[in-house]
């Protein structure tokens, strides 16, 4: 008798607020465990890293907005999805980068 695992929810991306143009900022997703794999996608932005793991490094683009995607695949082959919008603001918020 084999247990089923549920396949998981939506994934939900954890993002900053806002970010300033040319500025670098983390997006991540919950670790969706052993042999889970993550494809990241970046609209007016670039990555810093690997866009791979559970955790990106991204750079914002120009003012507007900064798009992330990201396909999470667990290691039964279930798939979820998800997408965050970031503001990208022209001027730096703050002494740090959120």
């Amino acid at each position: 008798h084999q247990e089923i695992q549920p396949c998981p929810p939506p994934a939900t991306i954890s993002a900053p607020t806002i970010v300033s143009t040319g500025s670098s900022a983390t997006a991540s997703v919950a670790n969706a465990g052993v042999g889970a794999g993550y494809a990241w996608l970046i609209d007016n932005g670039s990555f810093a890293g690997p866009a791979n793991t559970a955790g990106v490094e991204f750079i914002a683009g120009v003012p507007g907005t900064t798009t992330l995607d990201v396909l999470v695949t667990t290691a039964m082959g279930c798939e979820a999805t998800g997408s965050a919008s970031v503001p990208v603001s022209a001027t730096l918020f703050g002494n740090s980068f959120e």
